[in-house]
């Protein structure tokens, strides 16, 4: 599972992988995928199987959330969002990912369709 580590889903999705790999660990891989170099990685990548840094990327750093967000797109099998509303980074990677043609599960929709 690639995550990343900038909101509230990261953060959820980060600990729901954890608890998955209590039972299935020798299938489950979890890898951080940050945006650019950060400061205390040797203390942060010790929490992941593995750290990625897309350098292939050349932007400025204000733009490197949005380009890990496609490189994340880029390079999944399927992806997972939580997608609400219409506008912001989150969504314009979910909306990538869809012109891709990545098969995309988008929890909100489950959960909106329980309330109903």
């Amino acid at each position: 599972f690639n995550v990343g580590r900038n909101g509230e889903f990261d953060d959820l999705a980060t600990q729901a992988v954890r608890r998955f790999r209590r039972e299935w660990e020798e299938w489950c891989e979890l890898r951080l995928v940050e945006p650019y170099p950060v400061a205390n990685l040797d203390i942060i990548e010790k929490s992941y199987d593995s750290v990625i840094i897309p350098t292939d990327r050349k932007c400025h750093y204000k733009a490197a959330i949005g380009e890990r967000n496609k490189w994340l797109a880029e390079n999944c099998d399927m992806m997972i969002v939580y997608i609400k509303r219409d506008y912001g980074g989150a969504y314009k990677c979910y909306k990538y990912a869809q012109e891709l043609g990545v098969p995309i599960m988008n929890i909100a929709d489950n959960i909106k369709n329980q309330e109903l």
